[in-house]
């Protein structure tokens, strides 16, 4: 009985154990641009899902995309570098009020450490009802993103 006791109090303080908090990116983080991006002619930005380029034609908006957005419109091509965060904005907006949907981003602001390329701004971003809350962390981001850039 007492060897059962101890197996059950053991199994209940190991289930009790939390898991690790989510990793969130915050200002001053690194991040690198691993592959060349290229803004297409008379756009300032480009969207990723699924780890590719997507047209936004074809963008499933219920799922995670990435939006990365330079100040001028193109044809343009932005190598790879390293940018330091300068902002990280956690936002939710409406979206539709047909079927109370919500867009729910995170903006994160890059700085150039090179001053021959331009700032970027890094959105992630997905709609859901209003029951979710979503801020974006750094392994979500780097799903979404795929290989292009390294947190």
């Amino acid at each position: 009985m007492r060897k059962t006791c101890l197996l059950i109090c053991s199994f209940l303080l190991l289930s009790c154990q939390t898991s690790p908090e989510p990793d969130y990116i915050s200002r001053g983080d690194v991040i690198s641009l691993n592959k060349s991006l290229a803004i297409p002619k008379l756009r300032s930005h480009i969207t990723i899902q699924y780890g590719e380029i997507a047209d936004e034609a074809d963008l499933n908006v219920y799922e995670h995309n990435s939006i990365i957005e330079n100040r001028e419109l193109g044809p343009k091509t932005i190598q790879p570098e390293s940018y330091t965060v300068s902002k990280v904005t956690y936002n939710e907006e409406w979206y539709s009020d047909a079927g109370a949907i919500i867009r729910y981003f995170t903006e994160i602001y890059l700085n150039s450490d090179n001053s021959q390329q331009q700032d970027l701004i890094l959105s992630c971003q997905i709609l859901g009802n209003t029951m979710e809350h979503h801020s974006f962390t750094a392994d979500e981001i780097k799903q979404v993103t795929g290989g292009y850039f390294n947190f």
